[in-house]
């Protein structure tokens, strides 16, 4: 299923877009559990095992529920671990929601100066949109530059083997730019289709092997993940202060 995911995934801009909806709600996980993930219940928006659930959450997984099978190499030998996503579960006595912070209208502004100062903008856009845009651009250059040895050498096979360091660069900075800018619109309530189109993702079916899909996905993930774990703990911080004030 994870091969079969990973391949399919790429073969279309849409397929991409589709996945990369998946990952901008689960991006604390890596690359390949999102893979599996969005294979089996691509709305998810929290995930976690029962005990976790169960114990720190003291919510109870609802009767019936399927599990999210994911694979678990922690051992010397493979095998599965199942995490469920809060829509199969219901709260308990003490029950807990899990953080899921929303880019409100009110944060906006508080938003925007925190990014212009955590990322020394020189000078503030003139929306977040353009701002988050901005950051992804900025992130994909100096991840391509740190990412693009391991992909180089993943292109064996594939489409792309036959391209010149040059257009190999090319392709790989342009689609990590354009996934990560997806990624970060998305996940802050804005529609990508407002700010890029499938022509963004124009060479996504030249990946077409399992390790330039995974170069790719594992890029975009390591590059997003700390720039909205960043805004989510702002927006937390936000709403401490909020709630302290009232």
């Amino acid at each position: 299923l994870s091969e079969l995911t990973t391949y399919n995934i790429t073969r279309t801009p849409e397929n991409w877009m589709g996945f990369l909806d998946t990952a901008s709600r689960i991006y604390k996980y890596p690359f390949n559990e999102q893979v599996l993930i969005h294979a089996q219940k691509p709305n998810a928006t929290a995930c976690a095992s029962i005990e976790i659930w169960n114990k720190k959450m003291h919510r109870w997984v609802n009767r019936g529920s399927t599990g999210i099978a994911l694979i678990d190499d922690t051992g010397t030998k493979l095998k599965l671990k199942y995490v469920f996503d809060i829509a199969d579960t219901h709260p308990g006595r003490d029950g807990r929601m899990p953080f899921l912070w929303e880019m409100k209208p009110e944060y906006k502004n508080e938003i925007l100066n925190h990014l212009a100062n955590t990322y020394d903008l020189v000078e503030t856009e003139s929306s977040l949109p353009n701002v988050l845009q901005a950051i992804a651009a900025a992130s994909a250059r100096d991840a391509a530059d740190d990412y693009f040895d391991d992909f180089r050498h993943s292109v064996s096979g594939s489409f792309l083997e036959d391209l010149d360091e040059l257009n190999l660069q090319v392709r790989f900075r342009e689609l990590l730019t354009s996934s990560i800018q997806y990624t970060l619109l998305r996940r802050c309530g804005f529609d990508p289709d407002e700010y890029m189109n499938a022509e963004s993702f124009l060479y996504i079916a030249e990946f077409d092997t399992l390790a330039t899909v995974s170069q790719l996905g594992f890029a975009t993930n390591e590059t997003v993940r700390p720039i909205l774990v960043d805004i989510g703990r702002e927006i937390r911080s936000i709403e401490r202060e909020n709630y302290r004030q009232n």
